[in-house]
């Protein structure tokens, strides 16, 4: 049997802001970003040559992005302090039951991400 990786990327855009930052911080004011979340999954290919199905990862990864699409992030339950570090954790929350995950990557622009496996 063969080990395999497979990921499933989904965006969502939300407004937040880091309340325990020191004051004169400028990501404690309120600010918003475009996010991309990318989740990865592990394991042994089965008899039929899938390890998971790509709509099974999409369709849980999406479901999480919806809760937080268009909001504010503090007022989401856990999240009262979002910064990519929880949303990394929060995302694996979310999902962990549901899929064999092996990592969490949250993308706040482009250059800037946070990679969670679990730990």
């Amino acid at each position: 049997m063969k080990r395999m990786r497979l990921s499933q990327t989904c965006r969502f855009e939300a407004a937040h802001f880091l309340p325990k930052l020191a004051e004169g911080h400028k990501c404690r004011a309120m600010h918003g970003h475009n996010y991309k979340v990318v989740a990865t999954v592990a394991g042994l290919v089965d008899d039929t040559g899938i390890l998971v199905d790509f709509h099974d990862i999409e369709d849980a990864l999406q479901a999480a992005c919806d809760q937080l699409d268009h909001r504010l992030l503090n007022d989401v339950n856990g999240l009262d302090n979002p910064t990519a570090e929880n949303l990394c954790a929060w995302f694996w929350d979310q999902l962990r039951e549901h899929l064999p995950l092996v990592e969490i990557v949250v993308y706040e622009n482009e250059a800037s991400a946070c990679y969670y496996t679990g730990e």
